[in-house]
């Protein structure tokens, strides 16, 4: 099973859903949400709980392991979450996943050595949208990896063959224990939505 929820961020009112989920949530989550102190995070987070709310017909408790990693509280799911300035998003899945979504239109030019290697630099860093795509599909992999210490330009390696369409697939690696991964993407407007898992 694998099923991703979306939610709209410029359509979403937070003084609506506030109403309909603060009493849903335990005192810690309501604690958690009130000590964002901004609006867009406020949203952002906010935004998950009521895709979970929406899917589940109850509102399920999200918890996090000291790496970050969320997980759900008696469900056997794997969740992943990720949003943008524009989105929210949920991956839920029966087998490990993790989800990157991110704007088309950031300057990812600025962070090109932090997460590509030379050989990388040569095939992407002229191409906009390739660029934009090793980047999402590496926040993605490192997700799904949980390893410590994940050195973006060094251990990660993606190779992306064809042009960016509305869709696709390509193959990626973590060097250290040749583990390969499969990344399938999604245009939705002027975002990318990445999934990752392993192939």
């Amino acid at each position: 099973m694998r099923l991703i929820l979306v939610a709209y961020l410029k359509h979403f009112s937070l003084e609506n859903i506030e109403k309909e989920l603060l009493t849903l949530l335990s005192d810690e989550e309501v604690k958690r949400y009130q000590n964002f102190v901004s609006f867009q995070r406020r949203k952002e987070w906010l935004a998950v709980r009521f895709l979970l709310k929406n899917h589940f017909d109850y509102m399920p408790q999200i918890e996090y392991l000291p790496s970050g990693q969320p997980y759900l509280i008696d469900e056997d799911l794997s969740i992943s979450i990720s949003h943008s300035r524009d989105y929210a998003l949920v991956c839920l899945t029966t087998e490990p996943c993790a989800v990157d979504v991110d704007m088309l239109s950031r300057n990812y030019g600025k962070i090109t050595r932090r997460f590509l290697s030379k050989e990388e630099t040569k095939l992407y860093a002229q191409d906009r949208e390739k660029l934009a795509l090793s980047w999402m599909a590496k926040e993605a992999m490192y997700k799904l990896l949980h390893k410590e210490g994940v050195i973006f330009s060094e251990h990660l390696r993606v190779l992306i063959k064809e042009s960016i369409t509305n869709f696709g697939y390509f193959y990626g690696e973590y060097l250290p224990d040749k583990l390969r991964v499969k990344f399938t993407y999604y245009r939705i407007d002027t975002n990318l939505i990445v999934l990752a898992q392993y192939a």
